[in-house]
Parts: C-alpha cells; structure tokens; sequence
C-alpha cells in the first residue's frame, strides 16, 4: 500500500512540475534516404555470399535538408528473404524498425518501437528506392 501511494503522489507531482510526459507522435513521416555507407560480411550459410550488411544512411526532407540518420543491419535468412532491423534517430527521437523482404529495393518494416517523443510507437515504414544509393521512405505511425 505504501508503495503505491509514494508512487501516486509521484505521478501527481510530475503532472504539476509541468514537465511534459512522453506521447507517441501520430503521423506520417516523410523523408529521402541516402546510403552513406554499407559494410557487408560473410558469416556463413543460410542465405547468399557476403549475407550480412550494415547501412548507414543520410535522411533528408522534402527540401534536402538534413533531419535524421538511419542504421540498418541486414541479413540474408534464405536465398530470396532477408531479414532488417534497425533504427531512425530523428530530432524528437528514435524510431525502431524491423522486418523482412524479398528485395533491398522495395519492402515494408514493422515499427517496433522508439524513444522520447516516439515511445510505444507502432506502425510501418514502407520503402522505395529511387536511385542506386536512395529511397523514399514514408513512416506512418499509429
């Protein structure tokens, strides 16, 4: 009982301080992405030769300004799938992403998760490249 009531009186106290509580943000996001960089491995079977890729990317808005960075590891689980997960630092946060396609050109994430404007965030991240080293990438959160 005692415990509950410390953390009640807690809670009442943050809401009072004013200090703002951690919401979800609601909302597409829509940006560019550009790879800066993708080291690849090979680390054995299943899947395809050099089989594991860790990305780097620029994220830019509609103007070319940059907004965010995005660091993706990949790997190859079988021959024509490959599983990603990864993560989106965003200036209110970070966003978590994870899932699997059958191609690095075109695909949908699940979103995992985040932190400070973006905790509990659910949603998916679709994908579509645009160029060799770029994609657009729109990020519809619920």
């Amino acid at each position: 009982m005692r415990f509950v009531v410390v953390v009640l009186a807690l809670c009442v106290a943050s809401m009072l301080s004013g200090a703002p509580a951690a919401v979800a943000v609601n909302g597409p996001i829509n940006v560019t992405a550009t790879r800066t960089s993708s080291v690849s491995r090979e680390i054995g079977r299943p899947g395809r030769v050099g089989n594991a890729v860790q990305q780097s990317w620029q994220l830019n808005d509609r103007r070319g300004r940059p907004v965010g960075r995005m660091l993706l590891s990949c790997r190859w689980i079988v021959a024509d799938a490959r599983y990603c997960s990864g993560e989106i630092n965003m200036p209110l946060g970070k966003i978590t992403v994870a899932g699997s396609s059958f191609t690095g050109l075109l695909g949908e994430y699940a979103v995992t998760g985040g932190t400070e404007r973006y905790v509990a965030a659910s949603g998916v991240m679709n994908f579509t490249a645009i160029g060799a080293r770029k994609q657009v990438l729109f990020i519809s959160l619920t």
